[in-house]
């Protein structure tokens, strides 16, 4: 067993080891209480191969080392890391050298070899035997092999993800099923801005620097993307029409910290296009939200809808944009692309985390949903579809200030109008309900695969209209100030 020396003396080499050696702790006591949620002290401390003193030098009590575990302090994996803000100079430069140079791998090696060299580096871990890199697939169901020895699977089959993400939460669970299946691997996730898109896996030693690497890995492999098929390749497991690609190449990531908020969202089938999407990006001022249902299916209706995507987005660059504003732009574009063109559901809002303030135009008959503890229409009846002969001149924008524990759903229906195989009755807000009732939810994605697979659930038959679904859950009041 190792020990911290006394922290008297403020020299670099010694804060780089209480650094790593915390780093060290958090991680075994990560992996052991997943396993055994009652492992003690000494147990955390034997399992990262450091002694009793250091353990309580940095946590004085195990609360604190299950805090720092589940992010609740300052640790890097936590919610410190989801308070997006300016940082002082420095403090995001590195205090010791990185298992791989996110730089020299995208500058130095073929983007289509990026998973090879993963592994390879991984390989190269003390104590590491073996490594496979995973992706998760584009309908969240399982991890699928991009690079490693085939003596790891080619698939392990996983039921938490929502598209090709993992969320945080959903972590220590996916990990504890891989482990059940493979008992000797560490894993560490590809966590970027608070979701994974795979893990790495090792047979061997889980050392600090795994975690590390993953971290690298997961930046490297999001631009390595835009140069190389390789990753889409591996996510897709079944062939998906040109529709499905068009729509596919639009929507943002699933699962994503905005301004006070994280923010969830899925659409389903990955291998048909019905002509949804769902949108967003989080400004200084303030974040814009959007989702659309568009009449008809196919690659005509996805090209329309695509366009008025662009719409969305050109709208919130102009000067003193609303949703008002984009939604009359969104409807313009539609009815510029055809004289008969088809007409479309949309919800368009925006969010300010200072205030607490949600402003929303919903047109057509998919209202936003409030979810806080029931679930019920959101504001006013909405307005006419985009497209429509009657969409007004003037549209009626609606606020709301959210209070602590209420979530917005916004919701297509594809999820609210999918038909059971008994007497055909749909889904509805009542099936909505149902699938959060009596559930403790902590996550915006939990929150969305209670209600996806609830409705994929009411029905046996395939998925006929695009199910949708984005769900907003601002964080929760803290007395810490986020510094």
């Amino acid at each position: 067993m190792i020990d911290d020396a006394p922290e008297t003396t403020p020299q670099p080499s010694l804060r780089r080891d209480v650094q790593r050696n915390r780093a060290q702790l958090i991680d075994a006591a990560r992996s052991l209480l997943a396993q055994h949620p009652q492992a003690s002290m000494a147990a955390i401390s034997e399992a990262a191969g450091l002694g009793r003193n250091t353990i309580y030098r940095h946590f004085p009590n195990r609360d604190a080392m299950i805090a720092a575990v589940r992010g609740d302090s300052s640790d890097a994996s936590g919610p410190a890391e989801e308070r997006d803000r300016l940082r002082p100079a420095g403090e995001l430069a590195n205090v010791s050298p990185t298992p791989m140079s996110v730089w020299d791998v995208l500058n130095k090696v073929a983007p289509f070899q990026l998973g090879v060299q993963i592994v390879a580096e991984a390989q190269r871990l003390p104590g590491v035997s073996a490594a496979a890199l995973y992706l998760v697939d584009l309908d969240g169901l399982s991890l699928q092999r991009m690079a490693g020895p085939e003596s790891f699977p080619k698939t392990l089959e996983i039921q938490l993800a929502v598209g090709p993400e993992i969320d945080r939460h959903a972590m220590p669970r996916v990990r504890a099923d891989i482990q059940a299946l493979m008992p000797a691997v560490s894993v560490a996730p590809l966590d970027l801005r608070g979701r994974a898109m795979g893990v790495l896996l090792v047979v061997g030693s889980d050392s600090p620097g795994l975690r590390e690497l993953a971290q690298e890995a997961a930046a490297a492999l999001a631009v390595a993307e835009q140069f190389t098929g390789v990753p889409g390749r591996v996510r897709r497991t079944r062939e998906t029409s040109p529709a499905a690609e068009l729509q596919q190449s639009l929507l943002p990531p699933r699962i994503v910290r905005i301004g006070g908020a994280m923010l969830a969202a899925n659409l389903i089938p990955s291998d048909q296009a019905f002509g949804d999407w769902f949108d967003y990006t989080d400004d200084p001022e303030q974040s814009w939200l959007g989702i659309l249902d568009m009449q008809g299916r196919g690659l005509r209706s996805t090209a329309i809808s695509a366009a008025v995507m662009a719409a969305f987005r050109a709208a919130r660059y102009r000067e003193g944009a609303t949703p008002a504003t984009a939604t009359h732009l969104m409807h313009e574009t539609l009815l510029a692309l055809s004289d008969h063109p088809p007409t479309a559901s949309a919800t368009i809002a925006t969010w300010n985390s200072a205030t607490s303030l949600l402003h929303w135009v919903t047109c057509g008959d998919n209202v936003p949903l409030l979810y806080d503890g029931d679930v019920q229409p959101l504001g006013k009846d909405a307005q006419p579809r985009l497209g429509a002969p009657e969409f007004p001149k003037q549209l009626r924008i609606q606020s709301r200030r959210l209070r602590p524990g209420e979530r917005v759903l916004f919701v297509s229906d594809g999820i609210t109008g999918r038909l059971d195989d008994v007497g055909g009755q749909p889904f509805g807000i009542d099936g909505v309900a149902a699938a959060l009732r009596g559930r403790v939810i902590s996550s915006a994605a939990e929150i969305l695969r209670a209600i996806q697979d609830a409705a994929l659930a009411h029905s046996i038959g395939p998925v006929t209209d695009d199910a949708t679904l984005m769900v907003l859950a601002p964080n929760a009041p803290t007395d810490a100030p986020a510094v």
